[in-house]
């Protein structure tokens, strides 16, 4: 039962691809230890807390207005009120592979699963999420 709703949830935030326009980073070979660009930590952030809290002022805090257009805020809400309980407390959030400075693959370390991210953001602050990926697998 729990890999089917973790697989659904990925299916169902992958509605918009994570395409950005901004230059590559210098650095795309990463390990755990490389540190996030600013814009990539954090939309990390925001996605690592909506596992234990979402609500409207979060959710207009993370997400562009084009990314909520194409996804309604409810139905965002809707889905991390259900991942967050199959996954447990997270605690870290690492790196995959930096693209750009807004965008790129991270993971987030929970208690029961790994949640892969892929995110694009808006380059300037306050990094308001264009695309995500969400991928959560059980450990």
């Amino acid at each position: 039962m729990r890999t089917s709703l973790l697989v659904a949830f990925a299916l169902t935030m992958s509605v918009l691809g994570c395409q950005s326009t901004a230059a590559p980073s210098a650095n795309t070979a990463t390990n755990a230890t490389t540190p996030l660009p600013t814009p990539l930590a954090t939309a990390a952030e925001h996605v690592r807390g909506f596992t234990t809290h979402i609500d409207d002022a979060g959710v207009n805090a993370a997400f562009s207005t084009q990314f909520l257009a194409s996804v309604p805020r409810e139905k965002i809400k809707a889905m991390f009120v259900e991942l967050g309980p199959q996954v447990g407390a997270c605690t870290a959030v690492e790196p995959i592979r930096i693209e750009s400075d807004n965008a790129g693959s991270v993971r987030i370390v929970c208690a029961t699963a790994l949640i892969k991210l892929k995110i694009a953001t808006q380059p300037a602050a306050p990094y308001l999420m264009d695309g995500l990926l969400v991928e959560a697998k059980p450990r």
